[in-house]
């Protein structure tokens, strides 16, 4: 069973599960033979509909990444980022020293294995992955007893 869709500049804007009943001009603009997993956004060149493409990875989103990453971790110990729990790293508490510490190690770590595999990619020497494959490669924090 295919869906109703309107297209505006062969942009799938509306999606209808029955054909819906609107001006002459607006009907114009439909079309029932959409495919089920049609979604908005979805593009349609008067032969096909194909859902659109994503935007490629850029060097940001890795970066935005790895920063949620950092802080995250840090979170789990209920510092506020890792900015904040690497300032511990001089404490006279014994266990927020330990931690900071870690968190300064671990932090420098991260950052140098991201932007030298950053460099990697842009020079060809590595594909460039996912953003989630990204992150997971890199370091990890092990946090002290």
């Amino acid at each position: 069973m295919n869906k109703c869709v309107r297209l505006v500049g062969g942009i799938v804007v509306e999606i209808f599960d029955s054909e819906p009943d609107f001006t002459a001009e607006i009907m114009a603009t439909i079309r029932d033979d959409a495919p089920d997993d049609v979604a908005q956004g979805w593009t349609f060149d008067g032969h096909a509909y194909a859902a659109p493409v994503p935007p490629p990875v850029t060097e940001a989103d890795y970066v935005a990444a790895v920063q949620g990453l950092l802080d995250g971790t840090a979170q789990q110990r209920r510092y506020d980022t890792i900015m904040s729990a690497c300032t511990y790293a001089d404490s006279t508490n014994a266990t927020f020293k330990a931690e900071g510490q870690a968190c300064v190690v671990w932090r420098d770590a991260v950052w140098a294995q991201c932007y030298a595999d950053l460099a990697a990619v842009d020079a060809g020497q590595m594909t460039r992955p996912s953003v989630l494959d990204f992150v997971s490669s890199l370091p990890k924090l092990t946090w002290p007893s």
